[in-house]
């Protein structure tokens, strides 16, 4: 079964989420997108079924100011979405019944998740797929650093995905950035950690994933896809297969 539904972040925005509710379930995961993405991607659907096919209760949403949720993508920043993370949590927590829970996140939504598994013990398995690991690769930073510099200049950068997906996104997403320092965020965190990246994705080079798996000092796995792209859509079964084995496991 699945119920949509709406939770409040910390700002009062009203978050679109669903519920992904199987017959019967121990524990919990909180799926999330990445920059400019939303809960209703194929591969984010395909996700969640699959754990929750598997006997997990799982839980998607958007960001605030993406998808379906209230606020403004162009105030976005990483803070932001870890609030709209820790609110997601409190308000499965509140609601639902579970033994153990787990976040699993896509690029910038692997980020959310990695940081805050590194500040909340509570938290007990994490899965991070085509993760922004570092400051450098949080998006959109796949540009020079003539651009970033005029982004500052300007107080905001035209981000441009398609007709559908465009909005001026303020500098401080680069500033808030800057606060998180990934490498020693990762030595925090004390469960389990699964890496899913692709050997050929065009905004983080799986030699960032392989230098990040290798600070991590809790448990941990890492697979490498060929020929994937950034979101791994082309995979599903296979990713699908890799996070229902490890969460099953962890759990």
């Amino acid at each position: 079964m699945i119920k949509s539904f709406h939770f409040k972040n910390n700002l009062g925005n009203k978050l679109a989420a669903d519920l992904y509710i199987p017959d019967k379930y121990e524990n919990a995961i909180i799926i999330m997108h990445g920059f400019a993405g939303n809960k209703d991607a194929k591969n984010k659907i395909s996700w969640a079924n699959a754990l929750m096919n598997s006997g997990f209760l799982v839980m998607t949403f958007d960001f605030a100011g993406h998808g379906n949720s209230e606020g403004d993508i162009s105030k976005t920043t990483i803070t932001q979405n870890v609030n709209d993370l820790e609110a997601a949590i409190e308000f499965l927590r509140k609601n639902y019944q579970f033994d153990k829970l787990g976040l699993f996140g896509h690029s910038t939504g692997a980020a959310t998740a990695m940081i805050e598994a590194s500040e909340n013990p509570s938290i007990n398995a994490i899965a991070l797929l085509s993760c922004t690991f570092t400051r450098d690769t949080y998006a959109p930073y796949a540009m020079p650093k003539e651009e970033i510099e005029n982004w500052g200049k300007k107080g905001f950068l035209h981000y441009y995905e398609d007709e559908n997906t465009q909005f001026n996104l303020s500098y401080d997403f680069h500033t808030d950035a800057q606060k998180y320092n990934n490498p020693e965020l990762v030595k925090k965190i004390k469960c389990p950690v699964l890496i899913i990246h692709s050997d050929s994705d065009p905004y983080i080079p799986v030699e960032i994933a392989r230098e990040f798996f290798n600070y991590i000092t809790s448990e941990k796995e890492m697979h490498v896809i060929k020929g994937a792209s950034h979101g791994l859509t082309e995979n599903l079964d296979e990713v699908n297969r890799i996070l229902v084995e490890f969460f099953n496991d962890k759990f």
